[in-house]
């Protein structure tokens, strides 16, 4: 793509993240409850229909008390930002680029639910899937690829069964969130080649094992403690999305 298109798509990156920051603040509770919308700690509202309520989720910082909320101000705009021009480099067209994109804010905002509370939301595991689906069939149908459409959904429902028989062998070890989520990143991948698939797969698997390992040895974890693990499958997913 141009340098002009690669542009703007590092700027949707951008005002993604800004969206992505309050939607993961929101669903960042246990599992059975209904979103937050104020402070954790004075308990004042900050998600409101208002504009300075968003504010304060976006500076990260809470109005009344000045308590940090999420992760630190423009880290997760600059980080899609920068995916979505790297996504824009490497994806030929425009509409696997915009499905590739989609995954990336998705997960972004996957992950800092599940570092935060260790849970995947079934409404990102689905809304994931179903606009990586959509702008994939675009895809197919402008770029006259149905094979490849084709091959990519089974390749997403190929690995939620591939995770759904981890998650059966480790009696928790993987959570059913992540076997969810599979099935976007299974599809996203798909779309370039099986290989892919097996290759972003086991990138995300080794980066968990290499963090688990990291905090064994450092102390900070059992062998049988839990982590979330939805972040590192979907940075091997990037990886190889921007690989291409």
């Amino acid at each position: 793509m141009s340098p002009g298109v690669i542009t703007v798509f590092a700027i949707i990156g951008v005002l993604a993240g800004m969206g992505v920051r309050p939607i993961a603040f929101a669903l960042s509770v246990p599992t059975g409850q209904p979103p937050r919308t104020s402070c954790p700690r004075c308990h004042a509202l900050v998600l409101r229909r208002e504009r300075r309520a968003v504010v304060a989720v976006l500076v990260g910082r809470c109005r009344s008390c000045r308590t940090r909320i999420g992760v630190p101000p423009a880290m997760v705009e600059v980080v899609l930002g920068v995916v979505f021009a790297l996504l824009a480099c490497r994806q030929s067209g425009v509409w696997v680029a915009l499905a590739c994109c989609w995954l990336a804010a998705q997960g972004a905002a996957v992950a800092l639910v599940d570092v935060a509370v260790r849970r995947v939301p079934n409404v990102l595991a689905v809304s994931a899937y179903a606009g990586v689906v959509a702008l994939l069939a675009v895809a197919g149908v402008v770029e006259h690829h149905p094979a490849t459409l084709l091959r990519a959904v089974l390749a997403g429902i190929r690995l939620v069964a591939f995770y759904g028989l981890i998650a059966v062998a480790s009696r928790g070890g993987l959570g059913m969130g992540d076997v969810k989520l599979a099935a976007s990143l299974g599809t996203g991948m798909g779309w370039i080649s099986v290989t892919a698939v097996v290759g972003g797969t086991l990138l995300g698997l080794f980066l968990a094992a290499i963090y688990g390992l990291a905090a064994i040895v450092a102390s900070r974890s059992r062998w049988r403690a839990q982590f979330a693990l939805g972040p590192f499958l979907i940075a091997g997913a990037l990886v190889v999305l921007v690989i291409g």
